[in-house]
């Protein structure tokens, strides 16, 4: 639990940073969205079933694979999003014009 606590911060660290910068909801409601349709529709791991990326072999992985696989998710992909708004997202600026 303490794993997905820690994942479900950094991905809403990630949101919020991301509305911070852009003073918009517009760009934290995209990645969202473009995280979910990732996550189920590409790797078939939400609620629709199979769809893309199928799994062939139904082996449960134990051990370390399995906690790479899922701390893959959970904390990995939270940090290629922080790093994709440090990095690629300007900020806004409010520019404030006189009136003439």
């Amino acid at each position: 639990m303490i794993l997905v606590f820690i994942g479900t911060g950094l991905m809403g660290y990630a949101w919020a940073w991301a509305f911070s910068k852009t003073k918009s909801i517009m760009l934290p409601f995209g990645l969202h969205l473009g995280w979910n349709f990732v996550y189920n529709t590409i790797f078939s791991k939400g609620p629709l079933g199979n769809l893309v990326l199928i799994s062939k072999g139904e082996n449960e992985l134990t051990d370390w694979a399995s906690l790479f696989n899922f701390i893959s998710g959970l904390i990995i992909v939270p940090f290629i999003v922080l790093l994709y708004v440090k990095y690629f997202v300007k900020k806004e600026t409010n520019i404030k014009t006189s009136p003439n």
